[in-house]
């Protein structure tokens, strides 16, 4: 599972794909052997999305253009991602553990700082179809959502639940 890439490196697609494998891996690993490939390409996305996060937490809604925008809910889901393989015991190596739990710890602090005193997230992308350019992704109306809601939820509820927030 290497990030996700067409044309360019969609980060919201990314978050699904990080926070569901673990997810998936949790639930049916009692029923079957989990392929141990599946460990070793979670942890190159793990390892390609850490190298494109940006120094306040973030990443940007096309990841390896750090002219675009910084969003939201893609950075609650990425990192809600790193926290469930955390939890789950996905990823075991000591070093890239501690390198997700630091960034864990800027995401949500990043994430937190676009949640108004309403619990609206800002920073959000509306809904990204195939766009027909790159750069079109970059003109993507930005606006709370229900599902930029529910990502930050997502990691906000399982850092309370492991009391680090």
């Amino acid at each position: 599972m290497a990030i996700i890439a067409i044309t360019c490196q969609l980060q919201r697609a990314n978050a699904w794909v990080t926070f569901g494998v673990p997810e998936i891996v949790a639930e049916i690993q009692h029923l079957t052997p989990i392929p141990v490939g599946i460990g070793e390409r979670y942890t190159a996305l793990v390892q390609g999305l850490l190298k494109l996060q940006t120094a306040n937490g973030m990443w940007h809604t096309v990841m390896d253009r750090p002219d675009f925008y910084l969003e939201t809910s893609a950075t609650a889901g990425i990192a809600y991602g790193f926290e469930v393989a955390l939890r789950t015991g996905l990823i075991t190596d000591d070093i890239l553990r501690s390198q997700l739990q630091e960034s864990v710890r800027k995401a949500a602090e990043a994430v937190m700082i676009h949640v108004d005193v309403y619990g609206a997230v800002h920073g959000v992308s509306g809904g990204t179809p195939v766009m027909p350019t790159i750069e079109a992704y970059n003109e993507v109306k930005i606006t709370p959502t229900p599902y930029g809601q529910a990502l930050a939820l997502l990691l906000i509820s399982a850092l309370l639940k492991r009391n680090k927030l």
